[in-house]
């Protein structure tokens, strides 16, 4: 018999992740999908698949993709204008760890490995040794001048486990620091944005958003910084509730 799926296809966070910036990352729903390669030849797929969920997050994300019939599926080979180029190209990982087929005949919620569920799709620009990055914070609300710790780790494909790495790169907002010997790196005068972490040879790691609280003696609200230009002296703060 067939399997039964949500009426609106299976919701899966999908990220692509380019080699400079993330490309897209959201919520996508997958069911059948038609994938039309390079050629203009139409490949119907009558379950959700890794590739689906890339071609639906192209749709709602305005960013265009390829790939090339091969004798062993479909190769993708450029995402939003960003071709493979020798050792590098596109590779893809379900909750973080890598599968054995391609992004076509990965089937979501059955394929293994990795064991369903799935939730998250991860889709790069790299290097088969490429590791992904994870970030933590301790808090996700701050008041102005106060402090976040953020910790960052990677995952190890021969463990599947998770662990500290040094010397990556923190970004917040305008700013750099970098994570000590036990991943660690501590966020000063903080004022609300966004944080994520990279290194060289791994994947970038996800973004989150840090959300600035702001007092007044008779009132209190709750905004979130989307942008922060420097210099200081010409600083500009965009707050959206």
């Amino acid at each position: 018999c067939l399997r039964q799926y949500p009426v609106n296809g299976l919701p899966i966070y999908i990220r692509i992740e380019g080699s400079e910036e993330t490309v897209w990352r959201g919520k996508v729903f997958v069911a059948a999908s038609i994938i039309v390669d390079d050629a203009g030849n139409e490949h119907y797929f009558t379950e959700p698949t890794a590739l689906g969920a890339l071609d639906k997050a192209a749709e709602i994300g305005g960013f265009n993709y390829k790939v090339q019939q091969t004798s062993w599926g479909l190769y993708l080979y450029s995402v939003a204008g960003e071709s493979a180029a020798g050792s590098k190209g596109w590779l893809y990982r379900v909750n973080y760890i890598m599968p054995w087929v391609g992004a076509d005949n990965f089937i979501l919620n059955v394929t293994s490995p990795p064991s369903p569920p799935h939730k998250e799709l991860l889709f790069y620009y790299g290097e088969w040794t490429y590791l992904p990055l994870r970030i933590t914070v301790d808090k996700t609300e701050v008041r102005i001048g106060e402090k976040i710790t953020v910790f960052v780790e990677y995952f190890n494909d021969t463990s599947l486990e998770w662990y500290p790495i040094e010397n990556a790169t923190v970004h917040f907002n305008c700013r750099l620091y970098s994570t000590n010997a036990t991943g660690y790196a501590v966020i000063t005068n903080c004022i609300g944005g966004r944080v994520w972490a990279e290194k060289e040879g791994f994947i970038r790691s996800d973004t989150i958003t840090i959300r600035l609280l702001i007092e007044g003696p008779y009132w209190y609200r709750m905004f979130e910084v989307r942008y922060w230009i420097l210099p200081l002296k010409h600083r500009a703060i965009r707050l959206l509730e």
